[in-house]
């Protein structure tokens, strides 16, 4: 999975959903997988890192 925008290459899809979500300049904090909007990038890193997912 290669993002467009940065060019960095993601071999698990999810990884690769969740990444594109800061790419998404009209909510880059909103969580698509469980709808959380963050405040900021920090809390939304947060929020994935823990695979908060899983």
């Amino acid at each position: 999975y290669h993002c467009p925008h940065c060019k960095i290459i993601f071999g698990d899809s999810r990884v690769y959903e969740i990444h594109m979500e800061f790419h998404d300049p009209t909510d880059p904090f909103h969580c698509r997988l469980c709808g959380r909007v963050s405040k900021d990038g920090r809390d939304f890193f947060l929020h994935v890192a823990q695979f908060a997912h899983k």
